[in-house]
């Protein structure tokens, strides 16, 4: 085995270790689409629990302390990590009103059917892991991302790598036509290595416009609409996982929605970010970004 083929196999260990999200059932012609049907919230928020919950939290240093950050007078820029606790978001957003809520914030159902559809895409484009014994396959999108977000060339996988037939959502059965990153290729013809990415999320939660005191204020989408973006971070396939600290990734959510704020002709706007603590795209680190020109 290669050194490649070995970074491989360790990526599938890790992949399968850390696995979340929709499984595909398999039967025994072929490996279905997968569902990405985003299932009714257990939890309403109106429950008397979570009501003492969020209520506990409004009254708590740690909520006073974000407040302070998130409407201080005088600053171009604020924001910061937050706990992504149901009870915890749903406090804020009550309070500020352009944060995602914890209880009923969802993609649309345009969003829902995107990700499916994107997903039986990169099912039958990219390469996939040999599913574990006894496990069934979930979609795997490392070589998808490398590809869509940090620009590594792909080539047709080889003749030893098992092509499964798949049944696509019409009821059709094919061969997915696979591909996987060339990094022989992107070694030698890149000068320098990605490091990461803030790019908009294609599957946004719908979130609720926000009230704007004048006609002048709501010019821009940017000002009127609180916008859903994710901050990914490179690794190549021999490198572990990134782990950075959260200081790190605060200073890197600043820095990089500078960026695409002042290119837009501005330079205020309010943030918050957090691990998603139900990830489904264990391949790759990301957080999730929510912001606001202001």
């Amino acid at each position: 085995m290669d050194a490649l083929a070995q970074c491989r196999a360790e990526a599938q260990r890790r992949f399968y270790a850390k696995r979340v999200g929709s499984s595909l059932s398999v039967d025994s012609a072929a490996t279905p689409a997968p569902s990405t049907e985003a299932g009714p919230s257990k939890l309403t928020g109106e429950e008397p629990s979570e009501k003492a919950a969020i209520a506990e939290h409004m009254g708590s240093a740690e909520f006073a302390e974000l407040l302070e950050i998130l409407t201080a007078s005088g600053r171009g820029v604020r924001g910061c990590q937050v706990d992504p606790a149901r009870h915890k978001l749903q406090a804020l957003h009550d309070v500020v009103g352009w944060t995602p809520g914890g209880y009923t914030t969802r993609p649309s159902p345009e969003a829902q059917d995107r990700k499916r559809d994107d997903r039986l895409q990169v099912l039958t484009n990219y390469r996939q892991p040999d599913p574990e014994p006894g496990q069934p396959p979930i979609v795997a999108m490392y070589d998808y991302i490398c590809h869509t977000l940090f620009d590594v060339p792909v080539r047709p996988v080889g003749p030893e790598v098992r092509v499964p037939q798949m049944k696509t959502l019409q009821g059709d059965i094919v061969t997915p036509q696979w591909v996987e990153c060339d990094w022989a290729q992107f070694t030698a013809s890149r000068a320098g290595r990605p490091t990461k990415v803030l790019r908009p999320n294609r599957y946004p939660y719908q979130l609720r416009p926000r009230r704007t005191g004048s006609s002048a204020d709501a010019g821009h989408e940017l000002q009127t609409n609180t916008q859903h973006w994710i901050l990914w971070y490179f690794h190549g396939p021999c490198d572990p996982l990134p782990s950075p600290a959260d200081a790190e990734i605060d200073s890197d959510v600043c820095t990089e929605l500078f960026k695409v704020v002042t290119a837009a002709g501005f330079d205020r706007f309010d943030y918050i970010w957090y691990h998603n603590p139900g990830i489904s795209v264990p391949d790759v680190y990301h957080v999730q970004v929510f912001w606001l020109v202001t």
